[in-house]
Order: structure tokens, then sequence, then C-alpha cells
């Protein structure tokens, strides 16, 4: 009997083949310029025996953090979206604040979106730029938002980038549609 061993698909995965899509943060998906696929860790623990500790797999899962890294438009809009939810979270003025996200996922009375946590999806496409697959982050929410460089010495334009780092309780890949 023979196995076939000649993959499918002989394409390589490119790396500006993404879209990133944040349901409370719209205007940071489409100024998305890159984005990480978090790694995930099964921690082997030892199962010991008066021999020798044999190694086993663990019995839960550690994923990294997922960094999200954006083009900061003029008017600072999409910069302030994520900034009022990380303020929001950390309640830094009084409970009354983050119960008002908990409950109405309003932040200051102006936003309607969702409250504490958002999915996240990555959608991966082909090298025919053809939607292929979707990476799915549930219960995402903000812990850390970059600082913005301003520097009257530089010659070249460069464009502010700041990079939102995400906690989630977990992500998955969407099988393929059709």
């Amino acid at each position: 009997m023979t196995i076939e061993r000649q993959p499918s698909n002989m394409n390589f995965l490119g790396p500006q083949t993404h879209k990133m899509i944040i349901q409370r943060l719209p205007l940071i998906s489409y100024f998305c310029t890159e984005v990480n696929i978090p790694a995930i860790t099964l921690p082997a623990v030892e199962d010991p025996n008066p021999f020798v500790k044999y190694p086993v797999p663990g019995d839960h899962l550690d994923f990294s953090e997922l960094q999200v890294s954006f083009l900061v438009d003029e008017d600072l809009t999409n910069y302030e979206e994520l900034y009022d939810w990380i303020i929001a979270l950390g309640f830094p003025k009084n409970f009354d604040q983050f119960k008002d996200i908990s409950e109405t996922g309003r932040i200051q009375g102006d936003i309607t979106t969702p409250g504490v946590f958002s999915d996240i999806s990555i959608f991966i496409s082909t090298s025919s730029h053809n939607p292929n697959r979707e990476f799915i982050f549930e219960n995402s929410f903000p812990t850390s938002l970059t600082d913005m460089r301003f520097a009257s010495t530089d010659t070249d334009v460069e464009f502010v980038v700041c990079t939102a780092t995400f906690h989630y309780t977990k992500f998955r890949l969407k099988a393929k549609t059709s």
C-alpha cells in the first residue's frame, strides 16, 4: 500500500493576507498593520515513579498575549476608542465607571458597543486573496496600549503606530467554509 505524502496545496501562507475585526473597536480594525497569532503551550508535568520521572501532557493550556499594531489616525479617534475602553476597565475615578461599561456597554455615555469583553476575528486569505480560515479570540479585553512617539527631528515621514495587547479566554481556528 502506497501512502500519498504530496501536499494538496503547494502555496505558502503570506504575511500580508490578513484582515482583523474587533467588534468593539471598528476604527482600529480598519487601520491594523500587524497582528500576531499567539503561541499556545501545553506544559508537560512529570509522572514520578521510583526510578525516573516521565514527562506526560499537562492538564491546562497557556495562551500567549494577542498583540495588534495599528496606524493612528490624525484625529486620534482609533487611539481614543481603545484608550476609553482601558480607562473604563481600570475604573480610575470610581466603581460606577466600571459598572456602566459592564452593564450597558457605555463608556462616558457616548459609545454603545458591548461592555467588558469583545471577540476578535482574524481572517486569513489564500494567495489568491480569497478568504480561507478564521481565528476567533473569545472574551478579549485590552491590557496595554503603547506610547506614541513624536519627533520634530525626523526627516522622513513615518506615521505613528501603536500596539495594543489583549488577553482572552481562548482562541480557536474555524474550519474552512466552502
